[in-house]
């Protein structure tokens, strides 16, 4: 039996925060049962709908972030909340399945792993981010890497900066129209990671940006993001000093993406490094 996993859109109409999942070998959601999690502040709630019935799931908490309940196919369902950048594969029962909720809540961005196990093995894993696509597993008709550990490893960077652009689309997106300008105080590491996920989230979108000197200037080109010398100070600007929850996983990230592509100049980097 296969399963398949949709975050709060579908043919099922609920709140954007929502994840709806099921079990089954069709993804016709609005006929087969479905399992709806609504993440509420503190905990989730989970409900079973089977065509005109709803079934609210008693839920077991484990920790502050994680509540299981049973299923009778796939054993342990796990529902995990963590901050984007604690995602990793996680064995929690020798049998089961691990969902990660995925969005804002008070100005952190939680995003995770989606994974399935077998006899304590990982079988199928779907990585943070937008696309939402088994890497392996019975739905890829591949099986999954001896050391998935190891395998994450090459993997992680990467699905970080697909989760965060998702995030950015999430917050930002409704509110951006026409030329917008986006405004940078120190050239901090948070913004710059902020300028490089813009451009990627929004790519037909026109930004400018009045740099502070000439390695910002420079970043922006590199960014196609237009530069001016001045603006009118009463032009609403987007602030790009946004916490993103962890210096220290923004420097890793930053340094990976500039191994993969230089586009952080030399003496900006240089004193980002310096200030670690």
């Amino acid at each position: 039996m296969k399963y398949l996993f949709q975050r709060g859109k579908g043919r099922v109409s609920v709140p954007a925060d929502t994840t709806l999942f099921h079990f089954g070998t069709s993804p016709g959601l609005s006929v087969d049962p479905c399992y709806s999690c609504h993440w509420l502040d503190p905990e989730p709630q989970v409900t079973l709908t089977h065509g005109s019935v709803q079934l609210a799931i008693p839920l077991e908490k484990i920790d502050e972030s994680t509540y299981s309940f049973s299923h009778a196919a796939f054993g342990m369902v796990y529902l995990v909340k963590c901050p984007w950048y604690q995602a990793r594969p996680a064995i929690r029962a020798a049998d089961g399945v691990t969902m990660s909720f995925q969005g804002w809540d008070q100005g952190i961005w939680y995003d995770g792993i989606y994974s399935c196990q077998r006899a304590g093995r990982l079988t199928d894993i779907i990585l943070p981010g937008a696309a939402f696509q088994v890497q392996f597993g019975d739905n890829k008709r591949c099986s999954a890497p001896a050391n998935v550990d190891d395998w994450f490893a090459g993997e992680r960077f990467f699905a970080q900066k697909q989760s965060l652009i998702h995030a950015a689309r999430e917050r930002w997106g409704s509110s951006l129209s026409g030329e917008t300008v986006l405004a940078v105080e120190e050239g901090s590491a948070e913004e710059i990671l902020s300028l490089l996920l813009f451009r990627l989230a929004f790519l037909a979108a026109n930004f400018v940006l009045v740099p502070k000197d000439e390695g910002l200037k420079r970043l922006a080109q590199n960014l196609n993001i237009m530069t001016q010398r001045s603006l009118d100070p009463n032009r609403p600007s987007l602030a790009m000093a946004i916490d993103w929850g962890s210096s220290s996983a923004v420097h890793e990230l930053l340094r990976w993406q500039l191994n993969k592509s230089p586009f952080i100049p030399g003496r900006l980097w240089a004193r980002l490094v310096g200030k670690i």
